[in-house]
């Protein structure tokens, strides 16, 4: 066993992000915890007299020189979030005082933590399955409250049941084919097979909604894609900037400023939008510009919103219509900037009745909030299951094999009528549902995951 997963060392990190002010937390865990803690922070009753309590004293570092004064507490094993004894010192958030009470645990026993490595010891005490344990980041890295809510779904477990659920179905069917595998001599076999069907039914529509809910919710978790499409000189960088309420892109009269792709994030009420500002569209531009055409065709693709961007102050063109044809997946929202100046374009009445435009000015801020509403209105909300989705590739491909297995097995049993080969498919099935709770799993996957953890977490 590595030293990241060895139970023997207590390991020691900052908690919080550093900074020059505020409050920091250092956090111990391991068999040393309470002993190296006691030496580090100072209070009466001893640090460790009244676990769960929080106790007021001094800090001090390796050499006993008193370093500030803060709060502490102890969480005794297993009942912490390590599942281990766990000493956690809070102290006003200078980076000296901080690094020198870390500095002080190592000389006093402790090592160093590594990225994830108290949420890892979680995971391997049993406080939580492989799937929550995700989660703990995916929480961190939440940029909406849309994110934060399914994030905490996954942590708090929902996720990990809808699993359980999954794999009991699989059991469920595995154990009646077993079964009728022990009486043989039975020409027909003695196994039910409306209880089998009726499980396996019941695996593969919870998997294949599992799966649905994968893409839309990766989505909503990364920021809804939302590109900037028109010709030049539109006002796409204006209205970019608008929408952001800063200034992310260069704003000019000169056709062809913007030649690669611009990006900003913002979170509207709870969703959280990565709005990508593009070149604009024409033929006569030189081969940087065409490559900056290029991309913006790409965004354009991948986008879930495409914004087409025209000028009302000039005539309507071919080629506004064009852009309202690329190919894309995403929803096409026809945007008339510049309704504050007086020649106004005439929007071709089939245009007009397929994309109805929403009249704005960037420039002036005017009609942004309606835009805003539209946007979000036709943003693809994801389906989840019990208010949760699929947000990682290693979940879906799991889920994936699962549903594959099960309509194997189903064929098997239905065409083929060879039992034997459904239960192996079905042993595959319930391999791959360890693995998703973290049953069944190496220590390269575990290095893999939790490597994307910051230090202290």
């Amino acid at each position: 066993m590595s030293r990241a997963t060895d139970g023997d060392v207590t390991i020691v990190a900052v908690a919080t992000p550093e900074g020059h002010g505020g409050i920091g937390i250092v956090r111990i865990s391991g068999p040393k915890a309470i002993s190296i803690g006691r030496q580090l922070f100072r209070c009466r009753p001893v640090l460790g007299d009244r676990p769960r309590q929080v106790q007021y004293g001094r800090v001090f570092n390796a050499n006993g020189t008193v370093l500030d004064t803060g709060l502490a507490w102890v969480l005794k094993a297993p009942k912490s979030y390590t599942g281990e004894d766990t000493v956690e010192i809070s102290s006003h958030g200078s980076r000296f005082v901080l690094q020198s009470i870390v500095e002080a645990a190592v000389e006093k026993g402790a090592a160093n933590a590594q990225p994830g490595e108290f949420t890892r010891r979680a995971f391997l005490n049993g406080r939580i399955d492989l799937l929550q344990a995700e989660a703990v980041l995916d929480l961190i890295q939440a940029g909406s409250e849309h994110s934060l809510q399914t994030s905490y779904g996954q942590a708090s477990g929902r996720l990990s049941l809808l699993v359980q659920d999954l794999k009991k179905h699989v059991v469920g069917a595995l154990s009646l084919i077993e079964v009728g595998l022990d009486f043989v001599e039975e020409e027909e076999g003695s196994y039910n097979k409306e209880l089998v069907e009726r499980e396996l039914t019941a695996a593969t529509d919870l998997s294949t909604k599992l799966v649905e809910s994968f893409n839309g919710s990766r989505q909503r978790n990364k920021g809804y894609l939302v590109a900037l499409i028109g010709l030049p000189n539109v006002g796409k960088s204006t209205l970019l900037n608008a929408l952001l309420n800063e200034e992310r892109a260069i704003v000019s009269d000169i056709p062809g400023t913007t030649r690669d792709l611009v990006e900003g994030s913002v979170v509207w009420g709870k969703d959280l939008l990565r709005l990508v500002d593009s070149a604009g569209f024409r033929v006569e531009g030189g081969v940087v510009e065409q490559e900056g055409v290029r991309r913006a065709r790409g965004v354009a693709n991948e986008a879930d919103i495409i914004l087409v961007v025209t000028d009302t102050s000039t005539p309507w063109h071919e080629r506004d219509a064009d852009l309202l044809k690329i190919p894309s997946r995403g929803t096409k929202i026809l945007v008339a900037n510049k309704c504050d100046l007086l020649n106004r374009q005439h929007i071709p009445l089939t245009i007009a009745k397929s994309h109805p435009p929403y009249d704005v000015s960037a420039a002036q801020s005017t009609g942004l909030r309606e835009l805003q509403e539209g946007i979000k209105k036709a943003l693809p909300r994801p389906q989840t299951v019990d208010g949760v989705g699929l947000t990682r590739q290693r979940h879906v491909g799991l889920v994936q094999g699962v549903l594959a297995s099960c309509n194997r097995a189903i064929q098997a049993l239905e065409k083929e009528g060879l039992p034997e080969c459904a239960g192996a498919e079905l042993h595959a099935a319930l391999k791959d549902t360890g693995e998703l709770l973290g049953e069944d799993v190496g220590e390269d996957v575990l290095d893999r995951i939790f490597s994307e953890f910051c230090i202290g977490k």
